[in-house]
């Protein structure tokens, strides 16, 4: 599986955090088969990693769920549209994403 075809999985998927655990089990074994983009990967696998243990013992709200969604497939989104790049592209993409969080809300 490519992060393509997980993305769109993640994408039709539910907002909760079994979403979150089999989004990060998609990712980890991706790390060692592209070391191109191994980085990316890991950010997205802890990412997930950080959502499961802030919420899978509480209730979340709809909103509070669909605003971390948003935010993880616009993350995701930016990764695959980096792929096809060198690795400069790449680098940026992972450095913007880590810029954008530090600024961000830090839902996950």
């Amino acid at each position: 599986m490519n992060l393509a075809e997980i993305v769109s999985q993640f994408e039709s998927g539910e907002a909760g955090t079994d979403a979150y655990v089999e989004l990060r089990a998609q990712c980890l074994p991706l790390v060692e088969k592209d070391s191109a983009n191994a980085a990316a990967y890991f950010l997205i696998a802890n990412f997930s990693r950080s959502y499961v243990m802030l919420y899978e013992e509480e209730a979340v709200t709809v909103e509070v769920a669909r605003k971390a969604k948003t935010a993880m497939l616009d993350y995701l989104h930016r990764i695959v549209a980096a792929q096809g790049g060198n690795a400069e592209v790449r680098l940026a993409a992972i450095n913007a994403i880590a810029a954008d969080y530090l600024h961000s809300d830090k839902i996950f």
